[in-house]
């Protein structure tokens, strides 16, 4: 039996008790059983029961045995579906990793740490990998039936916080924002975190609306429940603005974090969009967060501005030579109508942007991924239903934050008891989700027809098709109305 079968066989068993341990019965689980069984898989997460696994993961950190770890992930690609997102995602990956520059990658970075802050990184991973697969096991057991969400989720994109210290030129989350003030309870950050975990997702994405350490008040707030739920792997993007030495230690001390700082160029062109001196301020977060063994990377939009200059080879280095360890790129879009004929790129901009990006990491110090070129090749995550967006200051639910559209009745409810497996079911989303089996286009490869098939969604559905039709409007080429394209 390989390695990955046997794993499965051995997750299965270990459902089947958890599900004892609860009073669960296979003809069926009931919403709030399911509210039971979550918690106690996540158990499982915690370092005290992991004790055990801890000490031999702390062998991982050589080269030798990240090596090892790649190639039977390589060997385990079987374990997902033929031509399913997740397939597609990992065969991607593990191809542009070209095999033992991939594996460089990893065991570079984890060389450079510490013994202890390697060991704390690799066993962090571990333990998400492993209650992440347990939620998924039980949850694939009991799929479309009652209580269980209608599909299992892999990540949610969550947005917590309406106020900004910036005025980016451009913003998109601008328009999207109108009158909300304030930000997310605690108490509401903690049940729509604890709600994506319930439905399957290993990742939340704290992305959309202001900045999410626009206060240390703030700032502290959000590490003490990512701190609390080491069963799951949390991104945030932050324009790097506030980072004193203290939040930057307090940020260090997570393993399950990952912190992203905008960064759209060189000064001159990152001022221009952001502010005078905000490329200063970011770039020195970057260096403290570096400085105290954070795991930080940079995540740069691309315009029509800027794309030659955040694809070549020196800009990375630059980045690189600061401490960041990865790099993200996500495409311009439109969702807010200010400077959108300046900044939207145009199709030959992306043809350009693709091949400059794809030289790019051939030659690059540290890994990069372009979240449109990811989706290029798995297709639409959103159409599969492996991760949705959450505007947590309304409860709204939309496919994704590209495409923040959805009938007004997709809100998950803390007090009302709307919960996030209800709005999976929602016919709405059925309806999005109906062509998962196959390669669904992504929304980059022709955005007006994708729009378009929005607006007839929400339509089918009695609902306003005037704000996406606006959207939808500002991808069409102004001369002749062609679609923007690759």
């Amino acid at each position: 039996m390989s390695n990955c079968k046997s794993g499965s066989h051995l997750l299965g068993r270990l459902a089947e008790r958890l599900e004892q341990g609860v009073g669960l019965r296979l003809n069926g689980i009931s919403p709030e059983s399911l509210e039971r069984l979550m918690p106690l898989v996540n158990t499982v997460a915690s370092p005290d029961r992991l004790s055990t696994l801890t000490g031999m993961l702390k062998r991982l950190a050589t080269p030798k045995l990240i090596d090892r770890i790649v190639d039977i992930n390589s060997r385990s690609q079987s374990c997902c579906p033929e031509e399913s997102v997740n397939h597609r995602f990992v065969t991607r990956y593990l191809d542009v990793s070209k095999g033992s520059r991939g594996r460089a990658f990893v065991s570079n970075y984890l060389s450079s740490l510490e013994t202890r802050r390697a060991n704390e990184l690799v066993s962090s991973f571990a333990r998400i990998a492993l209650t992440g697969t347990l939620r998924h096991s039980l949850l694939s057991r009991r799929k479309a039936k009652l209580g269980a969400p209608a599909t299992i989720l892999n990540e949610v994109q969550l947005a917590l916080y309406s106020g900004c210290n910036l005025h980016c030129v451009g913003c998109y989350t601008r328009e999207q924002r109108g009158g909300l003030q304030g930000r997310a309870s605690r108490e509401t950050i903690e049940y729509l975190v604890d709600q994506a975990a319930i439905n399957g997702a290993f990742a939340v994405h704290i992305v959309g609306h202001g900045e999410p350490f626009a206060s240390m008040e703030q700032a502290f707030e959000l590490l003490e429940i990512v701190a609390a739920r080491p069963h799951l792997m949390f991104t945030v993007i932050t324009n790097g603005i506030l980072m004193p030495d203290a939040l930057a230690r307090r940020i260090a001390e997570l393993s399950n974090l990952l912190l992203f700082v905008s960064i759209d160029g060189p000064r001159e062109l990152h001022d221009q969009r952001r502010g005078i001196g905000t490329h200063d301020k970011a770039m020195e977060a970057v260096r403290r967060l570096s400085g105290v063994s954070a795991p930080v990377g940079f995540s740069s939009t691309v315009t029509r501005l800027n794309r030659e200059t955040v694809t070549s080879g020196d800009f990375v280095s630059d980045m690189a030579a600061a401490g960041c360890v990865l790099g993200g790129y996500s495409r311009y879009f439109p969702l807010s109508p200010e400077a959108s004929k300046t900044l939207l790129l145009s199709r030959e901009d992306i043809r350009r942007h693709v091949s400059a990006f794809e030289d790019l990491e051939e030659s690059s110090p540290i890994p990069l991924m372009d979240l449109d070129e990811i989706e290029k090749h798995t297709g639409c995550r959103s159409r599969a239903g492996l991760t949705v967006y959450i505007d947590g200051l309304t409860g709204q639910v939309t496919p994704c934050i590209r495409s923040p559209f959805a009938p007004a009745a997709c809100r998950v409810d803390r007090h009302g008891g709307g919960g996030l497996a209800q709005i999976l079911a929602h016919p709405f989303f059925v309806h999005y989700r109906r062509e998962t089996e196959t390669c669904r286009p992504w929304c980059g490869e022709n955005p007006v027809r994708e729009f378009s098939a929005v607006e007839a969604e929400l339509a089918a559905f009695g609902e306003s098709a005037a704000e996406a039709a606006r959207y939808r409007a500002r991808w069409e080429c102004e001369d002749d109305k062609e679609l923007l394209s690759l």
